[in-house]
């Protein structure tokens, strides 16, 4: 239980670095959709290389799909709303999916 806590806090604490540096962008909306989308295939990277039970591959797909999804849509339509609500959902997939779904 304390691994978790002090993962989430530096998670956390990285993620107010990120919006630090890219509210200084003049790309912001850009830059939030791609590292979105970019996030999604790390996690789908790291299934690949440690081999992980087909399912777990599955839903690491279909969570490529949809935050790859959110992140085109919301980089398209540029729209902070959207992207904010991508990367809003980034860490509850972190806590929920090994949790209860695998």
């Amino acid at each position: 239980m304390g691994i978790a806590i002090v993962l989430v806090l530096g998670g956390s604490l990285l993620g107010l670095v990120f919006v630090a540096i890219i509210r200084q962008a003049t790309q912001e909306l850009n830059i939030l959709a791609t590292s979105l989308f970019l996030a999604a295939l790390i996690y789908l990277g790291f299934a690949i290389w440690y081999q992980v039970p087909t399912i777990w591959l599955q839903v690491e797909l279909l969570g490529m799909g949809c935050y790859g999804t959110v992140a085109l849509w919301g980089g398209w339509q540029q729209s902070k709303i959207i992207l904010m609500i991508g990367w809003l959902l980034h860490p509850v997939w972190d806590v929920v999916l090994p949790t209860y779904i695998i």
